[in-house]
């Protein structure tokens, strides 16, 4: 059985006599989060949540960084989700990943990998993004995204919170076929074993995702054995190094984001929304970031 936030961090202060007011657990409502303001702490706490329920429960622990704490956890594909349309925007998600196959017959386009290959360029899917590297969830955190799918950039804030997010997913020897790891509850993969470093956005996001697999459900949150929030000021210079430049790389280093835009991926998005009646960008788009120089 799976050992409780509340133990880990028990365990965790005891360990290195702290006291546990260090470490507060707290409740917004959303869920239970525990408060560090050390990063150090929050290094130390990250390791051991993830060591702490890989033991206990034989299973996988992966992260995710975001600046904003929402009630659940929904892949793009299924958010602002109205009433009777879950069918047709996962039709409309599957038929999207066989054409851009069809029409850019690359392996790394084909099948459920393809699909999660287009969420890292800006198509909305019924993946959620995750990584296993605490400096690039944290990057999500504290990077705030500017602009939209057409022209996009982010920045460093130095103010506010940043959240970081512990999911639980079996553990296990991956379909040979697919690389996919699953369960009767969810699946996930791993991106940068899955497929070429041409995709190489995947690659330099550590890119893994994860899914749910007793559809028609969608939310991840039952997956979420801890949450961390934290003060950006103290955890800023962490990831002032890494620039969205390196994040995004342009067309010049990665060869899928020119296949994408090459081919003009987003004028297929937009017939398909209008076959299966739904708003522009519901399949999002791919996008474009403004290049620094």
């Amino acid at each position: 059985m799976s050992k409780s936030i509340h133990e880990i961090v028990t365990k965790f202060c005891r360990e290195r006599g702290l006291n546990k007011n260090r470490l507060p657990i707290e409740n917004n409502g959303n869920r239970e989060y525990v408060f560090v303001k050390d990063p150090m702490l929050f290094a130390g706490l990250a390791g051991e949540i993830k060591h702490q329920f890989n033991i206990s429960n034989n299973r996988q622990v992966f992260l995710r960084g975001q600046p904003t704490d929402y009630p659940g956890m929904i892949p793009s594909l299924f958010r602002n989700l109205v009433e009777g349309n879950l069918m047709q925007r996962r039709q409309a998600y599957e038929e999207l990943v066989a054409n851009v196959y069809k029409d850019i017959p690359r392996f790394r386009f084909k099948g459920e990998i393809g699909g999660a290959i287009l969420q890292h360029y800006g198509v909305n899917t019924p993946w959620l993004d995750l990584v296993d590297n605490i400096f690039i969830a944290l990057w999500f955190a504290c990077w705030k995204r500017n602009g939209d799918e057409s022209s996009f950039t982010y920045s460093l804030q130095r103010d506010g919170f940043g959240w970081v997010y512990f999911l639980e997913f079996p553990y296990g020897i991956p379909d040979i076929q697919n690389g996919i790891i699953s369960d009767d509850v969810a699946r996930w993969c791993d991106l940068r074993a899955a497929r070429t470093s041409l995709v190489l956005r995947a690659h330099v996001q550590h890119g893994i995702f994860g899914a749910r697999n007793d559809y028609p459900s969608y939310d991840l949150n039952q997956f979420v054995v801890a949450a961390i929030k934290f003060p950006i000021k103290e955890f800023a210079n962490l990831t002032k190094s890494i620039k969205p430049n390196f994040m995004f790389p342009s067309d010049r280093y990665d060869k899928t984001y020119k296949l994408l835009h090459n081919k003009e991926v987003n004028k297929l998005i937009s017939a398909i929304e209008d076959k299966f009646e739904l708003t522009p960008k519901t399949l999002g788009r791919v996008d474009k970031i403004r290049q620094l120089t």
